[in-house]
């Protein structure tokens, strides 16, 4: 399948946005921004993804295959890789360049995200990984970067590191707002939605308002009226997950959440979640998170 994304000209001149970039590129703990690059080299600067990596077009064009699909793409264009994407084929012309932004595991935590959000995020990076974006939105795009990088150098500046976070939380939430917007418009142009689509936007619907009291695949089945083997078909088929790991990364994504507020306990939070036991919820959130969550809270102090 290949899909055409529409060009828009660029207010920013590519030596106005390129000046900003050193050729080490920046590195925080919830995020990292790419040297300014030519996309030829794409393989040489994506590394190992944590969560999520956005690479934005400045110029030129490219033809990418993402988990097994063709897009071209065009300057002002985005493109988004998770840790599970798939890159087949990359050919760019000779004028492509621009920078890639990742943000690790440890942003996902510090953003906090809603539940839904989080999951329209990942959807968008499995099923819609092609963004074009308005040229007046881009433009704020690289003002965000260029202040990051200008903030990062600022070595007299006591409240460096502060800043760097706070425009990092803005720079996520403003790409946020461009891929959520995406995904809506992508649904508001199809004539119609099919039942799958249906039942799995009401399923989504249902975990984020009720992933601390259910955990079963079984319930939410019932609650939609079809079967759990069903159910996990068409999350499988719409998201790339199947129903239970949709399941899982929510009530984990609450867990962080609450396990980042002091006045909570352990066993208060494993109540609240509706685990059976302390103990129960502790070998839950330690198998899916490789550690326990009183070490994870004490790793967030």
């Amino acid at each position: 399948m290949e899909r055409e994304l529409r060009e828009a000209a660029p207010k920013w001149s590519t030596f106005k946005v390129e000046k900003f970039f050193t050729s080490e590129g920046l590195k925080c703990e919830n995020m990292s921004i790419s040297p300014w690059i030519s996309f030829r080299d794409l393989s040489s600067y994506v590394e190992p993804i944590e969560w999520i990596t956005i690479g934005v077009l400045c110029g030129g064009s490219a033809k990418i295959q993402i988990n097994g699909n063709s897009y071209h793409m065009h300057t002002n264009n985005i493109f988004l890789l998770g840790k599970d994407s798939q890159i087949g084929e990359f050919k760019c012309s000779k004028a492509c360049e621009g920078y890639l932004i990742s943000f690790s595991s440890s942003a996902l935590e510090a953003l906090r995200l809603e539940t839904s959000d989080l999951i329209s995020v990942n959807m968008a990076v499995s099923n819609s990984p092609v963004v074009a974006v308005d040229d007046c939105v881009m433009t704020g795009l690289h003002s965000i970067v260029a202040q990051v990088l200008f903030t990062s150098r600022q070595q007299g500046n006591v409240y460096r590191h502060r800043a760097v976070a706070s425009l990092t939380s803005a720079l996520f939430y403003n790409l946020a707002s461009v891929i959520l917007s995406n995904q809506k418009r992508l649904q508001e142009s199809a004539s119609k939605s099919s039942r799958s689509e249906e039942i799995f936007r009401q399923f989504i619907e249902l975990v984020s308002a009720k992933c601390c009291e259910y955990r079963l695949v079984e319930y939410y089945a019932e609650e939609l009226g079809i079967t759990a083997k069903y159910l996990s078909l068409i999350c499988k088929r719409q998201s790339g997950k199947n129903a239970s790991k949709i399941i899982d990364d929510a009530v984990i994504h609450r867990a962080k959440e609450l396990l980042s507020q002091h006045g909570l306990s352990v066993q208060d939070i494993a109540r609240q979640m509706n685990f059976v036991s302390q103990s129960f919820f502790g070998k839950y959130f330690k198998q899916r998170v490789g550690i326990s969550p009183s070490r994870y809270r004490g790793s967030k102090l």
